[in-house]
């Protein structure tokens, strides 16, 4: 059996990051209907083959009625594509002997079917990143208490680590920008963009966070250079957002929110979302 690498195995912080993983693993969050969207989303693709959630519009109230006339998840896709291979291994063991409801449908995913997700797609790439960084750090001989000091807020002190454990997105997206400002500060630009639009297609919100990105670019480098190696890094990312939005909406720029059902557009705050949407 090969063995992680030695800078995983020597890491200082492997004790916080093993209590971390302990935690999330006891303590599960399903995220309700939020989260059920993407789980929706999900299904949709291994059972059905199709983006459309028209036959699990119930499981979720967030879900968007497209021009198209079909519903689909209202979430940003980064979490269900970046998941999608997880979920498509678990469902191939459990598709074949579930009990279908009167639509054929199988039942929606249980706990472990959950906890392969969510450690597939957050809590051990979140793990994994904050030892990256820990050792990025020792390496620019940042005091040892520092490193630590760090591992523990990451690790425990920010919102964001509730969230690693919860198909939100909201860990998803946090991990990414997190890796997108750990290659940014080493200076590996195309990796930061890559990170940078996988963020964005995790989460709209990051959207606003963009042009600061670029700005604090511009400013540290104060040659155009970086910017085009983050953009050239944001390729793959890009593509992934023009065949997506163009597929379930018409249009590259028209998002899900844009499409989203009346009766959740009244029952939720959804201000920030309103100056984003495009028509």
């Amino acid at each position: 059996m090969r063995l992680p690498p030695d800078w995983i195995r020597s890491s200082p912080v492997l004790p916080w990051v093993a209590l971390f993983l302990a935690l999330s693993l006891a303590v599960t969050q399903y995220g309700g209907k939020n989260a059920m969207s993407r789980t929706a989303a999900l299904r949709a693709i291994t059972e059905g083959h199709t983006l459309q959630i028209d036959n699990y519009k119930e499981w979720t109230i967030d879900w968007a009625r497209a021009p198209n006339g079909h519903y689909y998840s209202n979430k940003a896709p980064g979490a269900v594509l970046l998941g999608l291979p997880m979920f498509a291994l678990t469902d191939a063991f459990v598709l074949p002997f579930a009990k279908r409801d009167e639509k054929g449908r199988a039942p929606q995913p249980g706990h472990l079917q959950h906890l392969l997700l969510m450690l597939w797609l957050q809590l051990l790439p979140f793990s994994l990143l904050i030892v990256f960084a820990c050792r990025l750090l020792l390496a620019r001989s940042v005091p040892s208490s520092a490193v630590h000091f760090f591992a523990l807020a990451s690790l425990f002190g920010n919102t964001a680590a509730l969230y690693m454990q919860s198909n939100f997105g909201h860990g998803l997206a946090a991990l990414l920008f997190l890796g997108a400002f750990l290659f940014w500060w080493d200076r590996r630009y195309p990796l930061a963009g890559l990170f940078l639009s996988w963020s964005l297609l995790s989460d709209y919100g990051i959207s606003f966070a963009l042009p600061f990105f670029l700005l604090g670019t511009l400013w540290r480098e104060r040659k155009p250079r970086p910017l085009f190696e983050i953009a050239l890094g944001a390729i793959p990312g890009a593509i992934v957002w023009i065949w997506y939005h163009t597929t379930c909406f018409g249009n590259p720029l028209r998002m899900a929110r844009s499409e989203e059902h009346t009766s959740e557009l009244q029952s939720r705050e959804t201000i920030s979302y309103a100056v984003f949407c495009l028509k």
